[in-house]
């Protein structure tokens, strides 16, 4: 066996070994954890944005968030979670269910339960190792919700 061919069983077999360990961890918890996700792990720009109605005034907002490699591995769409802002500590509190992930495309619905009561959302859109990019449709109460949820990778966490 050459040296090439070596290095290609060697890297198979640590991918099969953090697949399985993730799955297990996803096994763990009981949270559906998708193996096709290759998030850069450092520092994300995120970015979000939500209008009520087709007329309804957009709200949003965007932060810097790092995740480690280590949550990349226990959570590799820790990315694409609704996480509420830093500031807004009523916000909904969301889970991700019937995630669905093919190569570059995603989709999943999301429960979220907070200050109105229960949300719920249908989402579907791109992601690659350095960004994504998801579209939603929320329903809380008598209202529906468009919305938007971006990221994208800018490099090492800041200290």
């Amino acid at each position: 066996m050459n040296r090439q061919t070596a290095l290609q069983l060697a890297s198979s077999a640590a991918g099969f070994v953090l697949m399985a360990s993730v799955l297990v961890v996803g096994a763990k918890a009981q949270v559906p954890q998708p193996s096709a996700f290759a998030f850069k792990p450092g520092l994300w720009s995120v970015t979000r944005s939500m209008r009520a109605g087709p007329e309804g005034n957009a709200r949003g907002g965007a932060e810097e968030v790092c995740f480690d490699a280590a949550t990349l591995v226990h959570d590799p769409a820790a990315p694409i979670r609704i996480r509420p802002p830093k500031a807004d500590s009523s916000a909904p509190q969301c889970v991700i269910t019937d995630l669905k992930v093919a190569g570059g495309t995603a989709s999943y619905s999301t429960l979220c339960k907070g200050p109105m009561g229960r949300i719920r959302g249908l989402w579907s859109g791109t992601h690659e190792a350095g960004r994504f990019a998801m579209t939603g449709r929320m329903k809380a109460m008598f209202m529906n919700l468009n919305a938007t949820y971006s990221g994208r990778w800018l490099g090492a966490c800041k200290p």
